[in-house]
């Protein structure tokens, strides 16, 4: 794996996300995404960058192959993935190089605290939450990070919350 296949699969079956939605005129929107049927070259170059997320998208016919998409959203993830493809690209570069000059500009860096609850795990923070019984406030202390963060890592990777009341006592 290198830049220059991440170039060229770039040309070919990527997406630079540069747009404002109707409803939202002052809100944009930006992005490299790559999308194809074969998961598998797609989580190669994510290990490579080392950014992104990747989802599985829908079907658009019933017998197709699933769909997945590999996106890079974050700031500072653009920027150095960008300057990365810039030299590399053909078809795609203008518009790459009209985000990147916007993404410098009008985003703001993320926060010294992003990644550090990706750096505790899934596993770690499911085990602290239901096991050791901390709170999400507890749990961001514990990491670092405010507690909302911890809302939204255990929503998007699944972690359901306990019910009301006092914590069940798990017998070994």
């Amino acid at each position: 794996m290198d830049w220059s296949y991440i170039a060229g699969y770039f040309d070919g079956e990527g997406n630079v996300v540069f747009n404002a939605p109707p409803s939202r005129p002052n809100y944009v929107i930006t992005g490299l995404c790559w999308t194809n049927t074969h998961l598998e070259s797609l989580a190669a170059m994510q290990a490579f960058m080392g950014c992104g997320r990747i989802s599985k998208g829908r079907r658009m016919k019933l017998g197709r192959r699933d769909i997945y998409s590999l996106e890079v959203r974050c700031r500072d993830d653009i920027l150095r993935v960008g300057r990365q493809l810039l030299p590399r690209l053909v078809i795609k570069r203008q518009r790459l190089l009209e985000m990147v000059a916007f993404v410098r500009e009008h985003r703001r860096s993320q926060p010294k605290t992003w990644g550090r609850l990706a750096a505790l795990g899934v596993a770690e923070v499911r085990r602290l939450y239901w096991l050791e019984g901390l709170n999400q406030k507890q749990i961001g202390v514990r990491a670092g990070v405010p507690r909302n963060a911890v809302a939204v890592f255990m929503g998007r990777n699944g972690i359901k919350g306990r019910p009301r009341g006092p914590i069940p006592q798990i017998q070994h």
